[in-house]
């Protein structure tokens, strides 16, 4: 993955963080009976990605058509951020010089699990949408790959995305140390959103966050979580 990397290796076990083709269908739901993007994500696990594009781009239609602006808005940001992923990968085999808005995502970490094979990342392009503010995506290495350099580049399949809601003025995403107190040695790794310090005196200050995510690599999905439940501190720069 080519995003920020300086919280790798202080994840281990539990990261948290302040703030998030038509196929045959693979599950069911009473109200919809097809999930598009549980297919297009198992397509980018077989490195399908146009594919997966193609399955994106109609379930954005089919779910807008039916009102679930939620999962409609999941699909386009999922297809700018495939879209996005091959163009960067095809300018490192080519040896192309990557434009300055080559990362418009946040890689939150980029070593989960044993062996480092799982990734999360908040994917949030110049956003317009009132409701929501991104997407949370955890990724999963495939294999590695040359690069013009011949230095060895991860190929990453989508395991999970989820929608964040959109952020009010005051809150933030930051790498502040929080702990689930329902749960604190839950061993998962855990994505909040937090509103603002109010000091300004320099001193660590606890603040309670306001929507939260668990991320459990051994399920392979992301949960929200009761942000009442996790509490960050925020460290004074």
């Amino acid at each position: 993955m080519k995003y920020l990397t300086a919280l790798c290796g202080a994840l281990g076990a539990t990261m948290l963080l302040t703030q998030i083709v038509v196929a045959k269908p693979i599950r069911e739901y009473p109200s919809y009976g097809i999930d598009y993007i549980s297919s297009a994500l198992a397509k980018t696990r077989s490195e399908k990605y146009q594919e997966a594009i193609a399955i994106l781009k109609t379930s954005e239609q089919y779910y807008r058509k039916r009102g679930d602006e939620r999962r409609a808005y999941a699909s386009k940001l999922l297809v700018l951020h495939i879209q996005q992923d091959l163009a960067y990968r095809q300018r490192q085999r080519s040896g192309e010089q990557q434009p300055d808005n080559a990362t418009a995502g946040t890689l939150l970490g980029s070593c989960l699990g044993e062996d480092c094979s799982y990734g999360v990342e908040i994917f949030a392009p110049a956003n317009t949408n009132l409701k929501y503010g991104g997407i949370i995506v955890l990724h999963k290495r495939l294999r590695y790959f040359k690069d013009a350099r011949n230095l060895s580049q991860p190929m990453w399949g989508i395991v999970d995305v989820k929608v964040m809601p959109a952020r009010k003025q005051g809150e933030q995403i930051s790498g502040a140390s929080c702990q689930d107190k329902s749960n604190p040695n839950n061993g998962r790794s855990i994505l909040t959103i937090t509103s603002s310090p109010k000091n300004n005196d320099n001193s660590d200050e606890t603040v309670t966050a306001k929507y939260a995510w668990s991320v459990d690599i051994r399920s392979g999905l992301i949960r929200e979580i009761p942000g009442s439940s996790v509490v960050c501190v925020v460290e004074a720069l």
